[in-house]
């Protein structure tokens, strides 16, 4: 036989605790976690005091009203300088930005001319395609050349193409021809087989 829901007090839960848990909103959470978190900051700053106790010298109240004056000093000068540390950094990150726009505005004003030439050329190209379609495509006439031309063989040159200067000075002399064998002067080998 089933036992109802409502009767869970039976054998087996005998002693436990029968509470309901208790859901918390998001709201509720993050103010118990401040809570924990203030404490933590509240014993954290004990227990520096503590520590910072022990190395203080418990008869500096005679030296106390110099140092404060001095320690207010240096508070003073550190401020100064934070401010004007602070006051560069400010200078600089807008001068970055001046830069960084001016750097952008080039950019933009080279994007413009580039699409406007663009957009020229376009139109140049549409108002052609427009012209060849209405009046034709010329196309340049090839330049018949005749095959007595085309043939003809020219030995006239210049100077600056005359290729005989290039010989060497010994072998320039007059070539011996006999027998077959073409012999230039310098060569012993040549001469030899001249003779023969």
């Amino acid at each position: 036989m089933k036992r109802p829901f409502d009767d869970v007090s039976g054998s087996n839960f005998a002693g436990t605790n029968t509470t309901k848990p208790v859901f918390l909103t998001k709201v509720q959470r993050q103010q118990l976690a401040f809570e924990r978190r203030q404490d933590l900051i509240e014993r954290q700053k004990k227990r520096q005091d503590a520590i910072l106790s022990k190395y203080r010298p418990s008869d500096s109240s005679s030296h106390k009203s110099s140092d404060s004056g001095r320690s207010e000093r240096d508070r003073e000068s550190n401020r100064d300088r934070d401010r004007e540390r602070e006051r560069g950094r400010r200078r600089a990150r807008e001068s970055d930005r001046e830069s960084e726009m001016r750097k952008c505005k080039r950019a933009l004003v080279d994007l413009v001319a580039e699409s406007e030439r663009r957009r020229e050329k376009l139109a140049q190209r549409e108002l052609q395609a427009i012209k060849e379609q209405y009046l034709g495509y010329e196309k340049p006439k090839k330049r018949e050349i005749k095959t007595s031309q085309k043939f003809r063989l020219s030995f006239d040159w210049e100077n600056t193409e005359d290729t005989s200067r290039d010989i060497p000075e010994p072998a320039r002399g007059p070539a011996l021809v006999r027998e077959g064998f073409s012999c230039w002067n310098g060569s012993s080998r040549a001469e030899e087989a001249c003779r023969a």
